[in-house]
């Protein structure tokens, strides 16, 4: 991955610097490409480091504060459920594009997006059933993670769930040039990290309450992002703005 993405970077890098072959003269019907200001590109990367900061803070957390042992339980159950959210990234990377390119053409963005939540939120759900149909075989069992515990797994599985569709919310919005609720992890993942701090469970159930603790983030996260989503989209509709004259001003 990191070869990968180092020789992708460079290829990019030269492009951008000239070294590619010379770029055509402009004409009447060259297409016109938006500027795209360094303020808006930081918001766009930022968010998705937030979001990727937020998927990982249950492991980050577990290093700092499990034993040797609870830590090795706690990383072999959470293999397969960040399984379930690397699974839906297709997702993401058809979602992106297509509202560009709706955008581009003036239509509306709603129908798309409102299918990419519903695919993003089925294949998560689906995998989570999977894996509590098969959570047997999934840990422990010959062919199974070693180390692994089913309750731990299925906690971190039903995480998973909601991950898949807030990283579906941050590319839609950053895609539309909404930047203030894709940054919403960085406040979760602060939350998450205080509640650890104010909740303290030492022995056996210190991994399962790490893994519920982060559970009900998870799924808080997406509950106050729907919440902020349509309260958004009343004051919107209000005050007379539509998602086209927001973009715009963007």
């Amino acid at each position: 991955m990191l070869v990968a993405n180092l020789l992708t970077l460079g290829g990019l890098c030269w492009a951008v610097a000239g070294g590619g072959p010379a770029v055509p003269d402009a004409t009447d019907y060259s297409p016109k490409l938006a500027a795209y200001s360094l303020q808006r590109a930081l918001a766009f990367c930022s968010a998705f480091v937030g979001f990727v900061l937020f998927n990982n803070a249950d492991i980050f957390l577990a290093y700092l504060i499990l034993s040797p042992a609870d830590l090795g339980i706690y990383t072999a159950s959470s293999v397969l459920p960040k399984a379930i959210v690397t699974a839906t990234q297709p997702v993401v990377q058809i979602i992106l594009p297509v509202v560009i390119s709706i955008q581009g053409e003036g239509e509306d963005t709603s129908p798309a997006v409102m299918k990419a939540i519903f695919a993003a939120f089925a294949l998560g759900a689906a995998a989570f059933v999977v894996l509590w149909a098969g959570a047997d075989l999934a840990c422990g069992a010959p062919h199974g993670i070693r180390f692994c515990t089913s309750p731990l797994m299925l906690l971190l599985a039903a995480a998973a769930v909601p991950l898949s569709v807030i990283r579906t919310l941050v590319t839609a919005d950053v895609a539309h040039g909404r930047y203030w609720l894709p940054h919403l992890p960085f406040l979760a993942l602060a939350v998450f990290a205080a509640a650890m701090t104010l909740t303290k469970v030492s022995g056996p159930a210190e991994n399962l309450h790490l893994a519920t603790t982060y559970l009900y983030c998870c799924w808080g996260l997406l509950a106050f992002w729907a919440a902020a989503g349509i309260f958004r989209g009343r004051f919107f509709a209000r005050a007379g703005i539509t998602p086209a004259t927001l973009h715009g001003r963007q």
